[in-house]
């Protein structure tokens, strides 16, 4: 069964496969063709959540990180598609993950497999706009979702910058996307801040070496910034392992396109955003063919119980498909 996210445009990955809306392939063995249900597998599990340290991730680091620039203001580095997918060709055992197969492939989504996380997608870049024109670094820092990281590389940036303390963590569901792509990004991001990445092409390399790695913990740990990782599936066990936290802002992008899952990402960000603080999540009005849409999350949190309220803060119109970015949080 294959479906189509109906993105006004592709992924901003340099390598993509096409300039046409991706397409994301699900194994199942029944499946009803209505837009409520579309790409829901029936014969995989949810993962189930871990945390993960920064230290046990970068030990995973290969040498070499290849990236490229994302045209944000200012533009940010990102780990290159095709150097993600050498590194997984290249790895001994390729059935070490369930995701390793797909990963390589060309699919964009496998449900309960694969969430898309290797690409950056539109409305990731939306957030991280606003979240670096906006300003601010705030002290705790979660994304939900996080793939490339983009939002959350422009919170660390910031921090860096006016050499704030802090707490950063990014969430996604496979482990593979946040070893292969979410943590080389934050290296990059740092290098780039603090070292300075060399500006005078596009795309570059970076000598990910033993004695790189121990410098970015130790300046990591001089300045405070303290990084986690959580993978696996939204619902209660993940909103036990990140709501007993006070956060003071929540990102997330392209995280409601499935009404299968919407409703356990909205128990998760609104657990999370308890404590106060405020959650931005960038979106698409509507995703064609797998049936998630901005009103539909917007009713959803407004029928819960606490006094939530969503507000538009940025609203793109003139993007083909329109893309909005919400900030969820408790009623004044």
């Amino acid at each position: 069964m294959s479906f189509k996210f109906n993105f006004s445009s592709n992924a901003a990955d340099s390598d993509s496969d096409s300039d046409d809306a991706p397409t994301a392939t699900t194994t199942t063995t029944t499946t009803t063709n209505t837009a409520s249900n579309a790409g829901v597998s029936t014969d995989s599990s949810p993962i189930s959540p871990t945390r993960h340290t920064l230290t046990s991730l970068l030990h995973l680091l290969p040498r070499n990180i290849s990236y490229s620039f994302i045209p944000t203001s200012p533009p940010l580095p990102r780990r290159e598609l095709y150097d993600i997918r050498m590194q997984l060709m290249s790895e001994d055992d390729l059935s070490a993950t369930r995701t390793h197969a797909v990963l390589i492939g060309n699919e964009d989504i496998r449900t309960r497999v694969y969430e898309g996380g290797l690409k950056s997608w539109e409305c990731s870049i939306d957030l991280a706009e606003f979240v670096s024109s906006t300003g601010g670094d705030p002290e705790r820092s979660l994304e939900l979702g996080c793939g490339t990281a983009l939002p959350s590389l422009c919170v660390l940036r910031e921090t860096l910058r006016r050499g704030g303390r802090g707490r950063l963590v990014l969430a996604d569901y496979n482990v593979d996307v946040l070893r292969l792509v979410t943590l080389p990004n934050l290296l990059l991001v740092w290098a780039d801040t603090v070292k300075g990445l060399p500006r005078g092409e596009a795309k570059g390399d970076l000598d990910a070496c033993d004695e790189l790695r121990e410098e970015f913990l130790a300046d990591m740990a001089k300045r405070g910034i303290d990084i986690g990782f959580v993978s696996g599936a939204w619902g209660p066990e993940m909103l036990s392992m990140l709501g007993g936290e006070k956060w003071d802002l929540v990102l997330a992008s392209e995280t409601i396109y499935s009404p299968a899952t919407t409703g356990e990402f909205t128990d998760v960000l609104l657990g999370c955003l308890e404590g106060g603080g405020r959650g931005l999540v960038a979106a698409k009005s509507i995703y064609f063919g797998v049936g998630g849409t901005v009103e539909d999350f917007v009713d959803g949190v407004k029928r819960r119980e606490g006094g939530w309220e969503v507000k538009t803060v940025r609203d793109l119109l003139d993007v083909g498909v329109g893309r909005v970015i919400l900030e969820v949080g408790r009623s004044s």
